[in-house]
C-alpha cells in the first residue's frame, strides 16, 4: 500500500540519516593515521544502523564489530598507498555476503567490479590492484 511504502521510505531515509550521523565521526586518512580504514568502519555503522546495534547489545553487537574486522582484514591484503575506491570495492564485496546472511538480504554485488577512478589517483597501484582494468 502506498502507506506502507511511505514508511518504508520514511524509515530508510532515517536510516542514512544514521549512518551518515556516525561516519562524519570517521576522519579522514583515518586509515593510516589511526589504523581503521574508513570505508571498513563504514561497514560496522551499516550494520549497527541496520539491525539497531548500541553499545549495550548483544549478539548484533557483535556483528558491527565482526563486519568491520572483516573488512579490515581483507583490505589489509593490500599494500598502501590509500585507495578509497579500493577499500569500498573491497568492503562492499566483503559485506554484502555477510549481510545477506546475518541480516537475512538480497544484496548483490560485481564480482567483476572495474575500477575507471585510476586515472584522478597518482598513487593508484593499477596491475597491482584487483579493481584495475585497461579495458574500461
Amino acid at each position: 500500500t502506498a502507506v506502507a511504502k511511505q514508511e518504508t521510505e520514511e524509515c530508510f531515509r532515517s536510516m542514512l540519516d544514521q549512518a551518515k550521523e556516525r561516519a562524519m565521526c570517521v576522519p579522514g586518512g583515518a586509515c593510516g593515521n589511526m589504523g581503521s580504514c574508513g570505508a571498513c568502519v563504514g561497514a560496522g555503522i551499516y550494520i549497527s544502523v541496520y539491525t539497531g546495534a548500541n553499545p549495550m547489545s548483544g549478539k548484533i553487537w557483535s556483528w558491527a564489530n565482526e563486519i568491520t574486522g572483516k573488512c579490515l582484514q581483507s583490505l589489509a591484503q593490500y599494500s598502501g598507498p590509500r585507495c578509497c575506491k579500493r577499500a569500498i570495492f573491497v568492503v562492499i564485496k566483503e559485506t554484502v555476503p555477510y549481510a545477506n546472511e546475518k541480516l537475512q538480504v538480497e544484496l548483490k554485488f560485481n564480482e567483476n567490479q572495474i575500477c575507471n577512478f585510476y586515472d584522478q589517483n597518482n598513487e593508484c597501484k593499477r596491475k597491482n590492484c584487483p579493481f584495475y582494468s585497461t579495458e574500461v
